[in-house]
């Protein structure tokens, strides 16, 4: 297997300023994150009760099950706000199989923000890595590409 698998990167414009789009990818994420499909819920055909991330450095993305119990997705590696984070990302797998997944916000001269999406570390998870990477590749287009973009262009 090579030392390095594919890089997942995405970018897209929303019509608002850094500041907003970066509180808007962190403390409002269960009003965008499409957790029908893309949560540990879904793969059961339910929808979770909660999903929220603690905004700080070391913090946590968790969903609360459908059945009430806490899963955690991700712990936050860096933490810039308005800028960049960082995080270590794990859903549905023991943390130390984890990817990383960076996010920058950048002020574009319109002023909207562009941000930036860059997924690696696939050749952690062995043989599944590959898929993983298409499988996030796509994902990706869904979540970041869809619906955080119709979420910031309804503020």
């Amino acid at each position: 297997m090579p030392a390095t698998l594919t890089i997942v990167r995405k970018s897209v414009v929303v019509p608002i300023a850094p500041d907003a789009a970066f509180a808007l990818f962190t403390e409002g994420l269960q009003t965008w994150w499409p957790v029908e499909t893309h949560s540990m819920s879904a793969s059961e055909g339910k929808l979770p009760l909660a999903l929220d991330m603690e905004p700080r450095l070391g913090g946590r993305i968790r969903e609360t099950r459908h059945d009430g119990e806490p899963m955690e997705w991700a712990t936050l590696t860096a933490w810039e706000p308005g800028r960049r984070l960082t995080l270590d990302w794990y859903v549905g797998r023991h943390p130390s199989q984890s990817t990383e997944l960076d996010v920058r916000f950048e002020a574009t001269p319109e002023g909207g923000t562009d941000v930036g999406l860059e997924h690696t570390g696939f050749e952690r998870l062995g043989p599944a890595g590959e898929a993983s990477a298409v499988n996030y590749d796509e994902g990706w287009d869904l979540v970041l590409g869809e619906r955080f973009t119709r979420a910031c262009a309804g503020r």
